[in-house]
Parts: structure tokens; sequence; C-alpha cells
């Protein structure tokens, strides 16, 4: 399963009717232990580097802040210090690797509604026929097929699906410390379906338990599109 639609997931966290955090499934360090490196925040590529992997925690960070400010200044002063600084204010802005139009948004939420269909596919005929997760897999791929060719080539995508399997495996066992079966899929679709919404809020009563899913960060911003692919 490529990054980011992995990544997608760890913006949420999932608080009780007490409001009390149940759990949190973001994979962002906190500020406070952002890893940076002080000595080299004023190398424009380090500090371009640092705000696109951790971008929520290092624009929230005063030595990063300090050092764009510093950049600022010295390209008023300097042509060549303006480049430097043009690469750092798109590494804030995203610089189109993380700005996503609609029809991207679109796109990636229905592969990620194909992804979540097929795990709890799997995991039903695992549970069900009592069968490993290669023999689930290979089932749902070749189930219907007559024709060997075809059906070799499907054999050829397990491994692919065994990956998406076993992403979604690892967050579905994170969440069952602390939630039902159905309140996890409730979640995997009530959270799909705010993929476009960078603050949502989601209110839900599965089992007579209120659960509030708040997405808090955003691996994405709205705005020109310049990829040509979901990956």
């Amino acid at each position: 399963m490529p990054d980011r639609r992995l990544k997608y997931w760890y913006d949420w966290e999932i608080y009780g009717p007490d409001g009390k955090l149940l759990e949190y499934l973001k994979s962002s360090v906190p500020s406070s232990v952002l890893p940076i490196e002080k000595d080299r925040l004023n190398d424009p590529d380090y500090l371009s580097n640092l705000i696109k992997e951790y971008p929520n925690q290092a624009l929230m960070n005063k030595d990063v802040w300090y050092q764009i400010v510093m950049l600022r200044q010295r390209a008023f002063k300097n042509k060549d210090e303006v480049e430097s600084l043009e690469r750092v204010c798109k590494a804030i802005t995203g610089d189109g690797h993380r700005r996503k139009t609609q029809e991207y948004l679109i796109k990636l939420k229905r592969i990620i509604r194909r992804d979540v269909k097929f795990f709890r596919t799997i995991q039903n005929k695992i549970s069900e026929e009592k069968i490993g997760i290669d023999n689930a897999i290979e089932k749902y791929l070749t189930e219907g097929e007559r024709n060997m060719t075809a059906h070799d080539a499907q054999i050829n995508k397990i491994s692919n699906y065994r990956n998406t399997y076993y992403n979604y495996k690892k967050i579905y066992d994170q969440l069952s410390r602390i939630m039902s079966q159905q309140e996890i899929y409730i979640f995997f679709d009530e959270a799909r379906e705010h993929l476009d919404d960078p603050n949502a809020i989601v209110d839900t009563h599965p089992e007579r338990r209120q659960l509030t899913f708040v997405k808090k960060y955003t691996w994405y911003v709205e705005g020109q599109d310049m990829t040509t692919t979901v990956d």
C-alpha cells in the first residue's frame, strides 16, 4: 500500500463519551521531540527537507521560524539568498507535491474505499473459512476466474495485496484495544469520507457508545495538483 494512502489514517485521534483520549493514530512525532539538528538549520536544503518531512511540528518550532526570518532578511540584502528563500517557501506551501485537487482527492477516496472493502473481505474469509491470509487473498483474487492465464496473473498480485492487508491489520489491531469490530469499521468509513476535510470532527454512536473522531493533522494542501498519478 503506497505510503501516502497509509499516512492518511495517522491523522486521527479517537475520544470516548467523557471526552477522554482513547487512542491516537498519528505517526508524526510531537513538536517537543522534533528530530532537529540546530547547527544545520542555516542550511536551506536541510531546512526545506525538515519542513517537508514534519510540516506541522517544524512550523511550530521557534528555532525553525527564527531561521526562516533570518533567511528572509538575508534575501532582502543579497540576491543570492532569494533562491534559498523560495525553496523554503515552497516547502511551507507544499511545492505542489502536497497540493491535491478535488479530482485527486476523489480518486484517492475511491482507492481507500476499495482498500477498506478488501481488508474487510479478507478478515471475513479468514474468520469464516478458517484459512490463512495468503489462501484468503488467493481466493479473493481468483474467485470465478477459469482462464489459467488470467488466474496466474492474479496470483502474481498476491504480494501487493498482502502488503495492503497487513498495513490495515496494523491499524485494526491498534484500534481493537479500545474499540469493537463494528466501531473500527465505522471509523474506517467515517474517516474515509472526511478525506477532503482538513479539520474534521465526527461524532458517532456505534453500539450505543459515543465516539468522537478528530482529524488533527493533514498531509495534503488543497490547490493546484502537480502530480499525475495516485501511486
